[in-house]
């Protein structure tokens, strides 16, 4: 668990992570991957804004902060996001309907 309380991290053997509102039990964003085997442990770094999971033969870092999230979305779009694109990616987050102000 994040520091503030707030964000939960749980892992799978698949070896993907899910992001957690604790207060809502509801998952944010979409389902975490970039690495395979059963993960060994997790930890939150930077006062919640990264996080860190570790597997047998590697690591995965994470960077979980919002707006982080934004400009990543933005940038593969390559174009402002649609309100449905956003609300898919950033639920429970006001919608920005520029991407050119996250830079």
């Amino acid at each position: 668990m994040a520091a503030d309380g707030r964000l939960l991290a749980t892992t799978s053997t698949d070896g993907t992570g899910t992001l957690w509102e604790v207060a809502s039990r509801r998952p944010i964003g979409a389902t975490l991957s970039g690495a395979s085997g059963d993960p060994i442990a997790a930890a939150f770094l930077g006062g919640g804004s990264h996080l860190a999971v570790i597997h047998e033969d590697e690591s995965v870092i994470w960077d979980v902060r919002p707006r982080s999230w934004m400009r990543h979305a933005c940038a593969v779009a390559g174009r402002t996001l649609t309100r449905s694109e956003w609300e898919n990616a950033l639920p429970r987050h006001n919608y920005a309907p520029t991407c050119h102000d996250l830079g």
